[in-house]
């Protein structure tokens, strides 16, 4: 299974727990340095950035010198053929705006997402990265999507006296 993430650079350590891959993090990649034709060729994609419920077509990483860093806009996916894979969007508020739709569109089978702030920590494999941990394994065990994501949140049950493991039990297979 190829593995594609992007995140802020605090998520770095925890995704790379998670997922086993080493992420692009934002900083220092930007909207502007990042292209979008690196997307290509991947059967999991898994963002965890930022997105504000006003700025839903811009995804934010962390601030510099008191500044949010742009690190990925919607119309970056504009016309992009991604083939099928499965996208896991871990950003806050993952589930509004224009990015689900973009994603559908550009090719995903799958967009998963949820509302509201999605918990995570900097260094420890909790909430999100945890869902999408064992999503992952789900999957390269053969299960399909929604099995494997059905899986990944009976596993958060166990650990769910964790306000974000609770918070990661919202998670779902979005539709357009």
């Amino acid at each position: 299974m190829k593995i594609f993430a992007y995140c802020t650079a605090p998520a770095r350590e925890s995704v790379v727990q998670a997922l086993g891959v080493v992420p692009f993090t934002s900083p220092p990649w930007t909207a502007k340095t990042f292209d979008p034709a690196m997307l290509i060729g991947y059967d999991l994609m898994y963002f965890r950035l930022h997105q504000a419920r006003i700025l839903s077509s811009l995804w934010l990483g962390e601030k510099k010198d008191g500044g949010w860093i742009a690190a990925l806009r919607v119309e970056q996916l504009k016309g992009l053929d991604l083939g099928s894979p499965i996208v896991v969007i871990a950003n806050c508020f993952g589930d509004e705006g224009p990015f689900v739709p973009a994603f559908y569109r550009a090719g995903a089978r799958s967009v998963i997402a949820a509302p509201g702030p999605n918990f995570a920590a900097g260094n420890a494999v909790i909430g999100t990265d945890l869902l999408v941990k064992w999503l992952i394994r789900g999957l390269r065990l053969g299960l399909n999507v929604k099995r494997a994501l059905t899986v990944a949140k009976a596993r958060l049950v166990a650990t769910a006296w964790r306000g974000s493991d609770r918070d990661a039990l919202q998670f779902k297979i979005m539709e357009v």
